[in-house]
C-alpha cells in the first residue's frame, strides 16, 4: 500500500454516513412485522425447487395411524380379560393375554419406524431451507438486518421443516378418535355421543386460542430476530476493537432488545398456559361426564348395579383417556401450522428482497451490513487508489480512512466486485454461528470437499495444527473427525479466528478480504500466518487460486506490515524519478 494511493483515498473521504440508530431500525422491522402478518404465502414444507419420494410423508402417516387404532383397542381387551377373570373363565384368559403383548409389540416396532423415517426426513427439509436460504443471501442489499437472516437460516428453516413431524401424529389421531368413538358405541351409545361432543367443544375452542397465538409467535420471532441483530453487533465491536469504538452502545441496544424479546416470550408464555389449561379442563369434563353416564345403572338387593359390565368401565375410561391424546395432537398441529406460516412469511419476505435486488442489478454486492452504512458512506469512500496500488498482500488499517474496519472491507468488497465482475471476491468476517460439527466438516463448509492433505496444508498455514489435537487425537484421521461444539464454544477467540482463515483460505476465491483475521491471535502466530500468506499466494500449490488478499485491521503486526510497504513504495517512486531524472540529462 502506497503513500500516494492511501493520501489519495484520504482525500476522497469527505464525508461518513452514520449508522441510523436502533429505534428507527427496529421501528422499520416492527413495521416489516405488520406487513409480513398480513402477507399471504402459500403453505409448504419443502423448499421451491426440491423434491421428495412420496412415500415419506404417507409410510410414517400410516405407520403411526396403524399403531393409534391398535393402541386404543387395548383398554377394551383389558376389560374384556378382567371380565373373563371375574365370570370364573381363566382357561379363556391366555389367548387374550398374549393378543395383548403383541399388541404392545406391534406398537413398539411400527412407532420406531414411523418416527425414524420422520426425523430423517425433518433434518433433509431443514437442511433443503437452509441451502435455499443460502442462495437468497447472495442477492441481498446492504441494509438486510444479519440478525434477521441468521433468524430465518437457523430458526424458521426447521420450524417450516417440523410440521412434517406433526403430520403422523395427526393421521394417528384421526384413527384414534375414529376406532375409539366406535368401541364407545358399541360398549354405550350415549357414552359415545358425549365423548364426542365434548371433542368437538375442545377441538373449536383450541382452534380459537391458537389463532391467538399466531399473532404472538410474529412478535416473539420479530424480537428474536432483533436480538440476534445486536449480538452481531456485539461480535462486530469485538471483532474490530479500537476500529469501530462503540463496545458501549452495542452492549446498551443488546440489553433493551432482550428485553423486548424476554416480554414476547412471556406473552407466548401466557397464551400457552391458556392452551394447556383448556385443554387439561376439557379432558377432566369429558372423563367426568363420560364414566358418569357410564355408572348409570339401578340399585339392587342395597348394591348399585351399573348397566355397563365392571370390566367394559375400563374400558370407557381408558378410551377416553386415549382419544385425549388427539386433543394434544390437535394443539401440536395447530401451534406446528401457525408457526411455520410466520416462518414461511420471513422466508418469502427474504426471497423478495433477494430476488428485487437481482431484478434491479445489484446482485448482493453490497453484502449484508449489520452496522446500518448507506449508500452516502459508499459514495464518500473512494477505494480506486488502493485496488489500483494492490500488491499480492495488502495491508489496511481503518482508522486512516475513518473508517471501522467492517465498514472499510465491506466497502472495498463492493468495489472489488464491481471492478472484476468474473472473479470470485470473498469477503470473510468473523461469525460464531458457523462452528459446529467436525473440523473436516468445517474446514470443507462451502467446498466440493478437501483432500486430508488439502486440510492438513491449511491448518499449517494458519498454525491450527496445535488446535486440532486438542481437539482430540494425534493422527489426521483423529483430529479431522474431533467434533467442534456450537458456536465454537470449546474453542478460545483466537483459536476460532485461526480456523475460520483456514475456511477462508479453503474456498479458493480469486480475491480476499479480511477484515480483522487475528486481532485475538497472539504477535508471533500473526507473524507467522503473515508470513505464510505472503509466500504462499498467488504461488503454485495450496493457495495458486488466490490472486490477492486485503487484510483490514488495527493490530500493531498489520500497521507495521502496512508501513513497512508504504516504505518500500517510496523508495521505489523515489528511485524511478532519480533514473528518469538522469535519462533525462
Amino acid at each position: 500500500m502506497t503513500g500516494n494511493s492511501k493520501a489519495a483515498s484520504q482525500q476522497s473521504t469527505t464525508a461518513q454516513a452514520e449508522s441510523p440508530p436502533v429505534e428507527a431500525r427496529e421501528a422499520v422491522s416492527a413495521n416489516g412485522g405488520s406487513a409480513e402478518h398480513n402477507q399471504k404465502v402459500m403453505f409448504r414444507v419443502t423448499a421451491p425447487g426440491y423434491r421428495y419420494p412420496k412415500w415419506k410423508y404417507w409410510l410414517p402417516m400410516l405407520s403411526t395411524a396403524c399403531s393409534d387404532a391398535t393402541l386404543v383397542s387395548l383398554p377394551v381387551l383389558l376389560g374384556v380379560i378382567i371380565d373373563t377373570f371375574a365370570s370364573g373363565r381363566a382357561d379363556q384368559a391366555p389367548p387374550l393375554l398374549a393378543a395383548l403383548v403383541f399388541i404392545i409389540l406391534f406398537v413398539a416396532v411400527n412407532e420406531f419406524i414411523g418416527f425414524g423415517i420422520s426425523i430423517r426426513f425433518i433434518q433433509e427439509l431443514a437442511r433443503d431451507w437452509r441451502g435455499y436460504a443460502a442462495e437468497k443471501i447472495k442477492h441481498l442489499g446492504a441494509k438486510t438486518d444479519p440478525g434477521e437472516v441468521i433468524s430465518v437460516v437457523n430458526k424458521d428453516s426447521v420450524t417450516i421443516s417440523q410440521v412434517v413431524y406433526a403430520l403422523p401424529d395427526l393421521a394417528g389421531g384421526i384413527m384414534l378418535t375414529i376406532v375409539g368413538s366406535v368401541q364407545l358405541w358399541l360398549i354405550d351409545p350415549l357414552v359415545a355421543v358425549v365423548g364426542i361432543t365434548g371433542m368437538l367443544i375442545a377441538i373449536i375452542l383450541i382452534t380459537l386460542i391458537t389463532k391467538a397465538l399466531e399473532s404472538r409467535v410474529e412478535k416473539r420471532r420479530e424480537a428474536a430476530g432483533i436480538n440476534a441483530s445486536r449480538t452481531a453487533d456485539i461480535a462486530t465491536s469485538l471483532r474490530t476493537i479500537a476500529g469501530l469504538g462503540a463496545g458501549t452502545e452495542m452492549f446498551r441496544r443488546y440489553r433493551k432488545s432482550a428485553l423486548k424479546l424476554r416480554q414476547a416470550n412471556l406473552a407466548y408464555s401466557r397464551v400457552s398456559v391458556w392452551i394447556n389449561g383448556a385443554r387439561l379442563f376439557l379432558l377432566g369434563l369429558i372423563m367426568l361426564l363420560a364414566v358418569g353416564f357410564a355408572l348409570r345403572g339401578k340399585q339392587d338387593g342395597g348394591v348399585w348395579v351399573t348397566e355397563v359390565p365392571p370390566g367394559q368401565l375400563v374400558a370407557v375410561a381408558g378410551v377416553i383417556t386415549m382419544m385425549s391424546g388427539s386433543l394434544w395432537v390437535l394443539e401440536f398441529v395447530m401451534v406446528s401450522i401457525r408457526n411455520a406460516k410466520t416462518s414461511l412469511r420471513r422466508m418469502q419476505r427474504l426471497a423478495d428482497s433477494a430476488e428485487a435486488n437481482r431484478t434491479n442489478g445489484l446482485n448482493g454486492v453490497n453484502g449484508l451490513n449489520g452496522s446500518g452504512s448507506t449508500s452516502e458512506a459508499v459514495s464518500a469512500f473512494n477505494p480506486a487508489p488502493i485496488i489500483a496500488a494492490a500488491g499480492a498482500i495488502n495491508y489496511l488499517d481503518p482508522r486512516d480512512y475513518a473508517l471501522t474496519a467492517q465498514q472499510l472491507s465491506e466497502q472495498l468488497t463492493a468495489a472489488l466486485r464491481l471492478r472484476n465482475p468474473d472473479d470470485r471476491v470473498l469477503l470473510s468476517q468473523s461469525n460464531d454461528y458457523v462452528f459446529e460439527g467436525t473440523l473436516a466438516e468445517h474446514l470443507q463448509l462451502g467446498t466440493d470437499g478437501l483432500s486430508e492433505q488439502t486440510m492438513m496444508g491449511l491448518l499449517e498455514i494458519t498454525e491450527s495444527t496445535e488446535i486440532a489435537w486438542r481437539l482430540g487425537g494425534s493422527t489426521p484421521e483423529e483430529f479431522l473427525a474431533a467434533r467442534i461444539t456450537s458456536e465454537g464454544a470449546n474453542l478460545s477467540g483466537g483459536q476460532r479466528q485461526r480456523l475460520a482463515l483456514a475456511r477462508t483460505l479453503a474456498q479458493g476465491a480469486a480475491v480476499i478480504v479480511l477484515a480483522e483475521p487475528l486481532n485475538s491471535v497472539d504477535e508471533p502466530s500473526q507473524k507467522y500466518i503473515y508470513d505464510r500468506l505472503e509466500m504462499l499466494v498467488g504461488s503454485p500449490g495450496l493457495l495458486q487460486k488466490t490472486r490477492q488478499v486485503y487484510v483490514v485491521s488495527t493490530t500493531a503486526e498489520a500497521q507495521r506490515r502496512a508501513g513497512a510497504a508504504e516504505r518500500s513504495g517510496a523508495a521505489e517512486r523515489g528511485g524511478a524519478a532519480d533514473r528518469s531524472g538522469e535519462a533525462g540529462e
